[in-house]
């Protein structure tokens, strides 16, 4: 019996516990639903914890992965995906990547999208969500443009044998990439707020005309405030 007792009140190393070793809480899956820690200790055998690691990282990898195929390659698909719940197969899109400007155009254009979709009956984060996409994708066809850029110049005093064919192919990613952005925009007005191809481009070149005023507007008055800053 007193065995038994010792058995119940320590959990096997290779069992989840019953009650939260944090908060006393009773479990019901893998983590606490009170404080977060996971049931499962780190107190095993060294290749169990190896192999639990390294299915962690691949699962994130993976994640990783899919978001930014779904983020370069389906247009609105993502914010698509976060509005309806199904999150947790992708990661945050880091909003911190884009630059200062972004912090101030992003609020003010979401809510100008807002007004053009005023009866679709979306949340105004629903618009941003959108935006903060779009415009992760953006960054990254500027990062992808700028580093094609780069190989090329280095490529112009290069003399191995096909560097001009590299460099031609490399070329004609770029212009693939200028071709798909404006495409890709489109696309995502259309899949995510599922209007008609007519309504959607008629909207799409009026964003994109106020999307430039705007842009315009934002930057003079950063270059204001900074010169008023010295």
């Amino acid at each position: 019996m007193q065995a038994t007792d010792e058995t119940t009140a320590k959990p096997g190393r290779n069992r989840p516990q019953r009650e939260c070793g944090n908060c006393g809480a009773t479990l019901n899956g893998p983590y606490c639903h009170r404080c977060g820690q996971p049931a499962r200790s780190l107190i095993r055998a060294l290749p169990g914890l190896v192999g639990e690691v390294a299915s962690e990282t691949l699962y994130y990898d993976s994640r990783m992965w899919r978001t930014l195929k779904c983020l370069l390659f389906k247009p609105g698909w993502l914010s698509h995906e976060h509005v309806h719940g199904r999150r947790a197969r992708f990661i945050r899109t880091a909003a911190s990547m884009l630059p200062q400007t972004m912090f101030v155009i992003l609020p003010l254009f979401a809510a100008w999208v807002g007004v053009f979709y005023l009866f679709s009956g979306r949340y105004y984060i629903e618009h941003l969500l959108l935006q903060v996409h779009n415009h992760a994708f953006l960054f990254l066809s500027m990062v992808g443009l700028y580093m094609i850029e780069l190989v090329r110049e280095s490529l112009s005093d290069a003399d191995f044998f096909g560097h001009g064919l590299l460099s031609g192919l490399l070329y004609w990613i770029a212009v693939g990439i200028w071709l798909w952005i404006p495409i890709y925009l489109l696309i995502s007005m259309k899949r995510f707020y599922r209007q008609g191809w007519v309504l959607t481009t008629t909207k799409y070149f009026m964003l994109g005309l106020s999307y430039q005023i705007m842009l315009i507007f934002v930057l003079l008055a950063i270059i204001v405030l900074g010169v008023w800053r010295l």
